[in-house]
C-alpha cells in the first residue's frame, strides 16, 4: 500500500466515524432508554450488516490483488462505511422518511423497512462497484459514485409518484412501508449487478449501467400499485357498511 492509498485509508477512517456517530447518536440520545426499543436495535444492526455484507463481496468478487491482502480490503470495506451511510442520510431525508424523527423519536415502526432496504440496498451498490479488476480505489468511487446518482434518482421519484412518505410517516402503514423497503432493496440489488465488472473507463462504465434497465419498470410498477392500494384504501374507508 502506497503513500496516497495510505492517506486514503487515515481519511475513510476518519469519514467513517463521523459517519458512524451521525448514524448512532440519535439513537443514543433516544429517551427514556426502553423508548423505540425495536426501532433502536434495528437501525443499530444497519451498519454492522453492511460492512459484513461488503467484506464478503469484497473477498469472493474483489479484484485479485485486493482479495490477497488484508490491508486492501480493510480500506475498500471501511470507505464503505461513510459512503452508504452519508448517502442513506441524503436520500432519506430527500424521500422525507428519516430514521431518527420518524423511527426513534415518534415510534413509527413504518419506517424500520425502507430504511433498512435502502441502507442494505446501497451496501449492495457499493460491493458491486468493488467487484472486478480495477486500477484504483478512485475507480471505485466513480463507479459507485454514478451508480448512486443514477439509483437514487430513480428511488426519489418512486417515493414522490407513490406517494410513500405521505402513506409511510403519516399513514403509518406498515404494508407500504414494507413494500417499500422491499423495493429499494431489490433496486440496489440490481444496481450493484450493473456496477459490477472490469474498469475500462468511465464512458464504458456508464454504458454497463443499461444492465440495471430492469430498476426503471420495477419503480414505476412499484409506484402504480401504491398509488392503486391508497385509492383502494380511501374507497373502503369511505365505503357504507354492510347489514
Amino acid at each position: 500500500m502506497d503513500n496516497e492509498e495510505q492517506a486514503v485509508l487515515a481519511m475513510a477512517c476518519l469519514g467513517a466515524v463521523v459517519a458512524l456517530v451521525q448514524w448512532y447518536q440519535p439513537i443514543a440520545a433516544a429517551w427514556p432508554p426502553g423508548r423505540a426499543r425495536s426501532a433502536r436495535r434495528w437501525l443499530g444492526l444497519l451498519p454492522a450488516a453492511a460492512l459484513f455484507g461488503i467484506w464478503r463481496a469484497l473477498g469472493a468478487w474483489g479484484d485479485p490483488e485486493v482479495r490477497d491482502s488484508l490491508a486492501y480490503m480493510a480500506m475498500y470495506a471501511v470507505i464503505g462505511i461513510p459512503f452508504v451511510t452519508w448517502a442513506v442520510l441524503v436520500l432519506s431525508a430527500l424521500m422525507d422518511i428519516r430514521p431518527a424523527e420518524d423511527g426513534l423519536f415518534r415510534g413509527n415502526r413504518a419506517v424500520l423497512a425502507p430504511v433498512a432496504g435502502l441502507y442494505l440496498g446501497l451496501a449492495a451498490l457499493y460491493a458491486g462497484s468493488n467487484a472486478g479488476e480495477g486500477p484504483g480505489w478512485w475507480c471505485v468511487l466513480a463507479t459507485a459514485g454514478l451508480g448512486l446518482a443514477g439509483w437514487g434518482a430513480v428511488a426519489w421519484a418512486c417515493a414522490v409518484a407513490g406517494r410513500f412518505a405521505e402513506r409511510i410517516t403519516v399513514d403509518r402503514d406498515g404494508g407500504a412501508g414494507l413494500r417499500f423497503g422491499l423495493f429499494l432493496l431489490a433496486g440496489g440489488l440490481l444496481a450493484g449487478r450493473a456496477a459490477a465488472g472490469d474498469w475500462v473507463s468511465f464512458a464504458a462504465t456508464a454504458a454497463d449501467f443499461g444492465r440495471g434497465w430492469p430498476i426503471l419498470p420495477l419503480a414505476l410498477a412499484a409506484a402504480a400499485l401504491e398509488r392503486f392500494l391508497a385509492r383502494a384504501d380511501m374507497a373502503g374507508e369511505g365505503a357504507v357498511p354492510g347489514p
